[in-house]
């Protein structure tokens, strides 16, 4: 790892950023402090050079794991002295334990920043993706962009391109929707009118802070219709994107806004709005699939001219007859739902796999979420392994018979969100003459290693297996009695 020693220490410019890596592998140096007071024992390091005098906050809010940080003037682990500013837990008892801190800055005067795990003598160090994001406490009074409000929305011009913007100083106006189900209040707004039919693609890569995107139809503020929205691409791109079918003809406001953290800190920066434009009929067949980002999120599309395909399934035992497709790709193991709430007409769904639409394996299908309360929108779950593609078919109910009315189209909304990932548990280790051995339990079909070290932090794998169907699974370590004395830990994959 580059950045795990404090002379190889990341180089971080300018007034506000962001930047995401793993700690795992990381080790702590023998004359390394105790940031925050902890053992830790997993540390990266980074420098940053004031550019200007003032405050400047640094936190790790956004972080799959429990974080401490601390920032330092010396220029050397012999010279660092105590620190500036060190955290453990933004706030403990409201369960917010990643770590903030917050100094005044000299211009021109480096300063180093240590992100360590938490960990102590009764509780190994922890170890994930870490994102650190620095900013001005506050943003300096001044215009807010001129896209702020709706009505002042930028044109985006031709089917391709990419612009620089900012939302610093932006707000959300009365009657503004929550993009992608966060807070947000930094919000600036875009239109892009569609030249033909086809699919358009918008993304905010390469903005310096986290951001959430939603594309919408109408042109009214109060009377939006929203078509896609997203928070994260991935689980570790804290930027936005989004892809949606559209009409020739129509104009489509966008709206990038950024998002506010679990402490309520408002993301704001420089936004680098990407979009793209594809001919194409949409998501109607199985090769066309829309593709889905993210853990959660929502689109929606349109099923009035969509058919069958040869070879389609029935999707949850129905006749069907306008399908629409989709392909979402699981970053972890976990369950995950989808749902088709909000979808003005009685739909089925189904979810699968496969590469062929003929020779599809089903993993779940739905037709009404509840008959009996009249709401015949559908549901599907399943326990996806990581890195599993899934493709999602969502038709409209046609009955059997002579007299049976045409399959039912309209306007869909197709909803999904994955399960956090459950806790890994062990129980029941044992060390015998035939070696060690734990049992594990978490996510359904996830990956989970054993870990040996003599010294916390220089881990090395052992055996790997994947959990089964109730997500149980046994590790074991047969050389264990020729071992030093050390540390075993499990991990997931």
């Amino acid at each position: 790892m580059l950045n795990d020693d404090f002379e190889r220490a990341q180089v971080l410019s300018g007034t506000r950023g962001e930047v995401g890596l793993y700690n795992r592998g990381a080790t702590k140096q023998p004359t390394e402090p105790a940031h925050a007071g902890r053992l830790g024992g997993a540390s990266v390091w980074f420098q940053w050079t004031a550019p200007l005098d003032g405050a400047v906050l640094f936190d790790t809010e956004g972080s799959d794991i429990d974080t401490v940080i601390a920032v330092y003037a010396g220029t050397s682990l012999a010279s660092l002295g105590p620190a500036i500013r060190s955290n453990d837990d933004i706030n403990f008892e409201q369960d917010i334990f990643t770590s903030r801190v917050s100094f005044t800055a000299q211009a021109g005067k480096t300063y180093r920043i240590a992100v360590d795990g938490f960990g102590d003598t009764a509780t190994p160090v922890e170890t994930g993706f870490i994102l650190l994001t620095w900013q001005p406490p506050t943003t300096p009074l001044g215009i807010p962009p001129a896209n702020d409000p709706f009505a002042g929305a930028a044109p985006l011009t031709g089917p391709e391109g990419q612009l620089t913007s900012d939302n610093l100083r932006a707000s959300s106006e009365a009657g503004e929707p929550e993009h992608a189900g966060n807070l947000g209040g930094r919000s600036v707004w875009f239109r892009w009118s569609a030249p033909s039919d086809g699919l358009l693609t918008v993304d905010t890569l390469g903005s310096n802070f986290d951001s959430t995107l939603a594309i919408y139809s109408g042109a009214e503020l109060g009377r939006l219709t929203l078509l896609g929205e997203n928070d994260d691409v991935d689980r570790t791109t804290r930027q936005s994107r989004v892809t949606v079918p559209v009409t020739a003809g129509e104009i489509y406001p966008i709206a990038a806004d950024g998002f506010v953290t679990e402490s309520g800190v408002h993301r704001e920066g420089e936004i680098q709005l990407g979009w793209k434009f594809e001919l194409g009929g949409g998501n109607d067949s199985f090769a066309n699939a829309q593709r889905l980002v993210g853990r959660t999120g929502r689109v929606a599309g349109e099923s009035r001219q969509a058919t069958k395909e040869p070879g389609e399934p029935r999707h949850a035992g129905g006749n069907g007859g306008a399908s629409v497709w989709f392909r979402w790709v699981a970053e972890s193991a976990g369950e995950v739902t989808f749902d088709t709430l909000g979808s003005s007409f009685d739909t089925v769904l189904g979810v699968y796999l496969g590469s062929n639409v003929s020779q599809l394996t089903e993993l779940a299908s739905g037709d009404d979420i509840s008959a009996a309360r009249s709401v015949f929108t559908s549901r599907a779950v399943v326990n996806a392994k990581a890195g599993q593609e899934l493709f999602i078919a969502v038709d409209g109910y046609r009955g059997d018979g002579a007299g049976a009315l045409p399959v039912e189209t309209g306007s869909i909304v197709l909803n999904w969100r994955q399960a956090a990932s459950a806790a890994l548990l062990l129980s029941n280790p044992k060390l015998e003459l035939t070696g060690f051995s734990v049992s594990v339990s978490g996510n359904p079909g996830e990956t989970v290693t054993l870990q040996f070290a003599t010294v916390l932090g220089d881990w090395a794998d052992l055996s790997s297996t994947e959990l089964d169907g109730a997500g149980v699974g046994l590790l074991d370590d047969a050389a264990a009695d020729s071992r030093e004395l050390g540390f075993y830990r499990v991990i997931r994959r």
